[in-house]
């Protein structure tokens, strides 16, 4: 793929402000540790199509629970390939439409 040049790989920026924010939160340390591995995953969701398809379950409500203070985290769609019941193959081949449900929110 990446020899036939069909891999788009756009130039993706750190977003120290986004960082900070999620900083200011006062998260937990053990979350602050799991949203910091992941943040280039935000970064580039936002650089892009604001969608995540990742694994990492407890990094997506570390994300949740930090979007009342980090509003721009709000825009991102994110789905787990492993979680049947979000049925991501479906929503991929539905071209991946805005569902809020997959909208990263915080917590009720």
């Amino acid at each position: 793929m990446n020899a036939k040049k069909r891999v788009d790989r756009p130039r993706i920026d750190h977003d120290p402000l986004l960082a900070e924010k999620i900083v200011r939160a006062n998260t937990p340390e053990k979350a602050l540790n799991a949203m910091e591995k992941d943040l280039h995953l935000v970064e580039a969701a936002r650089a892009t199509d604001n969608r995540i398809v990742s694994l990492d379950d407890a990094a997506r409500r570390y994300f949740c629970a930090t979007s009342a203070i980090a509003g721009e985290l709000r825009q991102i769609l994110w789905v787990n390939p492993a979680m049947e019941t979000e049925r991501p193959i479906q929503w991929l081949e539905e071209g991946a439409p805005n569902e809020e449900e997959r909208l990263i929110r915080p917590p009720a």
